[in-house]
């Protein structure tokens, strides 16, 4: 009875049908519309790619209308004119011709009468004036007598005021904080808390209050001392840190660079127009100090944000080397300025790649380095 039984089981067709005209239709059109969108994304891609590279290019024309606008404000304030000068030559363009004889039409007039009233009007006696009239005077010009008597020179003053009466006369160059506000390190102070190695450390604060008195003061004999207390309290600090800290202490001077881009700008410009750069030289590879610079430079130009300005790194590392061959304080106050200026390119994320191998040069020099800081502190002192 069981086999009697027809199975339940249905077997499957073996073959299928033919898919339609409209379905294949609806797969080329699906088909199309994946490929149509997908090309569409490679073009966003492609354009975005290309905005950003323009975008880049516009930040790099800010910066440099910037660096610009800053240089020639340095040079309109350093221009040392005299306005009352100006003033002359603006109000008189032309030589006017000399004043020697005038006619004055007058009608006739009694003589005495005249004298009488400018002895009233002058409060001098008669026999003083020497005063003629008649019809068609003639008068001669005669030097001026001074209605009160002269107590003192005009530039009888004491010299301890001449540099006011400068000042009041010749323009003079503006500080950094005078153009940008002062200078803030508040938020340093907080950050080098941070720092287990530089907890309460002197050469730290020491730092940020020569930074914050450099962004007061446009005078080149301070400035450079400013300049070489700045040197000493970075060397002091680098000697106190610790390897594990060195990124935390790195990381700080972006921060504080970044609050104040202006006034760092504004260092390295006004350094950069006192102190000449260091010409090229014919690279010895026998002396010490030149082998810096074989060394070094391809290891500088590693790091993405120096890659396109070869001739900063050239300049940097051959001023190096001649203050170090040479003990030659202009070449090092150049490095620093060539320091700073390699900082204001890196990026944020590049900086601590450059401390980290300036540290490293600087520590291969590290003897020679602290004899010239040593020579330049006794010069300074004289």
């Amino acid at each position: 009875m069981e086999a009697s039984e027809p199975s339940k089981s249905q077997s499957k067709p073996s073959s299928t049908e033919p898919p339609s005209k409209r379905a294949l239709q609806l797969r080329d059109a699906q088909r199309a519309h994946r490929e149509r969108k997908a090309q569409h994304l490679k073009d966003l891609e492609a354009q975005v790619q290309q905005m950003a590279v323009q975008t880049k290019q516009i930040d790099q024309l800010k910066e440099k209308v910037k660096a610009l606008e800053f240089e020639l404000n340095l040079v309109r304030a350093s221009v040392s004119a005299c306005p009352s000068c100006s003033q002359v030559a603006i109000t008189l363009p032309l030589p006017l011709p000399p004043l020697t004889e005038v006619q004055v039409p007058t009608p006739p007039f009694n003589q005495q009468e005249l004298l009488d009233t400018l002895d009233d009007i002058l409060g001098t006696p008669s026999n003083q004036s020497t005063l003629t009239a008649t019809p068609t005077q003639q008068l001669q010009p005669q030097p001026p007598t001074a209605p009160f008597p002269i107590v003192g020179d005009l530039l009888d003053f004491p010299m301890e005021d001449l540099d006011t009466f400068l000042n009041g006369i010749v323009p003079r160059m503006l500080t950094s904080e005078e153009l940008y506000g002062p200078f803030e390190v508040d938020t340093a102070r907080l950050l080098i808390q941070t720092i287990p190695s530089l907890k309460n450390c002197a050469d730290a604060n020491r730092l940020f209050d020569l930074l914050v008195e450099h962004s007061q003061t446009t005078d080149l004999a301070k400035t450079k001392t400013i300049l070489l207390g700045i040197i000493r309290a970075v060397t002091g600090v680098l000697k106190q840190v610790t390897e594990e800290d060195r990124g935390a202490w790195f990381e700080l001077v972006s921060v504080t660079q970044e609050r104040n881009l202006h006034h760092f700008r504004y260092i390295t410009q006004f350094w950069g127009t006192a102190l000449p750069p260091v010409a090229p030289f014919e690279i010895d590879p026998m002396n010490p100090a030149h082998q810096l610079i074989l060394m070094y430079k391809p290891l500088f130009l590693r790091i993405p944000s120096l890659v396109a300005v070869p001739h900063e790194v050239d300049e940097f590392l051959f001023a190096w080397a001649r203050a170090l061959e040479h003990q030659e304080s202009q070449s090092f106050f150049r490095v620093n300025i060539c320091v700073s200026k390699m900082v204001l390119l890196c990026s944020v994320k590049d900086r601590a790649a450059f401390f980290s191998l300036f540290v490293e040069m600087r520590g291969e020099n590290g003897r020679e380095v602290d004899a010239l800081l040593r020579k330049l502190e006794a010069t300074s002192l004289e």
